[in-house]
């Protein structure tokens, strides 16, 4: 919630299938389990397909990987 003066406020919420570093399953569910807690159950939550966690394309999601992408950021996560 961004202030309680204002009440809930509409949440979505993205993750790529290939984060390795904090894996959509578990992410998602956590942040949507907290927002709800603290009264906000307009969250949407979506996984990207074939995302890192930078949400750049990748086939790994290895950190490794992240120096050999050109890409800086996938044109799906900013139509999201």
């Amino acid at each position: 919630m961004r202030s309680s003066r204002l009440g809930p406020q509409k949440e979505r919420r993205l993750s790529g299938d290939v984060d390795l570093q904090v894996p959509a399953s578990v992410n998602l569910a956590a942040i949507s389990k907290a927002l709800a807690k603290g009264g906000n159950e307009d969250v949407t939550t979506e996984v990207l397909s074939g995302l890192n966690h930078l949400f750049q394309t990748a086939k790994t999601g290895k950190v490794e990987e992240v120096a050999q992408l050109e890409e800086t950021l996938a044109p799906l996560s900013l139509t999201k």
